[in-house]
């Protein structure tokens, strides 16, 4: 995969005075099988993520703060700054994604693969050998 394979979608907000509901769904925003959500949350400035997957599909959506991604595909770098409430970032497999949290942030994260330790790739050695570049 590439870079010019990340995606973005547009999420859904209702707006009322009391506040904003924001909808995130499969096959709206997100075009594959969702199989887990989870949530990082940071008091202070945090660097999470530093792999790739070799199957697994991810969407990245900023609930507060501001959440920096940093991703390469072993040839590109490309940033992406996401903003509370704002787009949702669709990233496939093979992709490495450096996540920097700034202070006060919630990041969601949406994959369509339960945890499973094999599907990391952790190292840029491993990186570089699954794309094919050693």
């Amino acid at each position: 995969m590439r870079l010019s394979d990340i995606t973005t979608a547009k999420t859904v907000i209702f707006t009322k005075n009391s506040g904003n509901l924001v909808a995130i769904q499969q096959g709206d925003q997100i075009p594959w099988n969702l199989k887990r959500v989870f949530f990082i949350t940071t008091s202070s400035t945090e660097k999470r993520g530093n792999h790739a997957h070799v199957n697994g599909y991810q969407a990245f959506f900023c609930i507060s703060g501001s959440v920096q991604l940093l991703l390469k595909d072993g040839i590109s770098i490309e940033e992406r700054l996401l903003n509370p409430l704002g787009e949702v970032v669709l990233v496939p497999p093979g992709i490495w994604v450096d996540v920097h949290l700034l202070e006060n942030s919630t990041l969601a994260v949406f994959t369509d693969l339960t945890y499973d330790e094999k599907d990391y790739i952790n190292t840029w050695d491993d990186f570089f050998k699954f794309k094919g570049h050693l």
